[in-house]
């Protein structure tokens, strides 16, 4: 990979030093960070879950139901009581919700399917909408800080309820 695209692409994510710092974070989940760095020049990177992280697969209609719309301000909305980072997938109409390493392990609702060890996510650079499908719904505000796990299986369960029929 260009090394003057990748010296680009780190100067842009300097002048937002959440966002880079965010983005060497990410990179130092995978084996060989250059290499995440070389895929983000170009759209998402492919990144090992289990490690710094792990991910909730929430199905979009169950986040619409939870946010009792499907407007983008208004899923956002809901979407940031999360206090962690939210990757939108709209080619496969999912959400991932980015949790502590070993959720896997506790995960409490088969509503949604907890990704970890073995699995691979796609992310988007942080910081920049670069308009290759997967964005970021909700922004990871700085290195590490992630989703709890009870809010996101909280917001799953009143998804599921409402789609069931359950749910006021």
């Amino acid at each position: 990979m260009n090394a003057a695209l990748r010296a680009a692409l780190r100067a842009v994510l300097a002048a937002r030093p959440p966002a880079q710092a965010c983005a060497d974070w990410l990179a130092s989940a995978h084996d060989h960070p250059t290499a995440v760095w070389d895929a983000w020049c170009e759209g998402p990177a492919i990144l090992p879950l289990g490690r710094l992280f792990d991910a909730i697969r929430i199905s979009a209609a169950t986040v619409h139901a939870a946010a009792d719309a499907t407007a983008h301000g208004e899923v956002a909305a809901v979407l940031a009581r999360l206090r962690g980072p939210v990757v939108r997938d709209p080619w496969q109409d999912r959400y991932y919700a980015l949790v502590p390493p070993q959720t896997t392990e506790t995960w409490p609702t088969g509503y949604a399917r907890c990704l970890g060890r073995g699995a691979w996510l796609g992310v988007p650079v942080p910081g920049l909408d670069t308009r290759h499908g997967l964005i970021w719904r909700v922004p990871m505000p700085w290195p590490g800080v992630l989703c709890h796990p009870r809010d996101v299986a909280d917001l799953v369960q009143a998804g599921h309820l409402r789609l069931s029929g359950a749910a006021p």
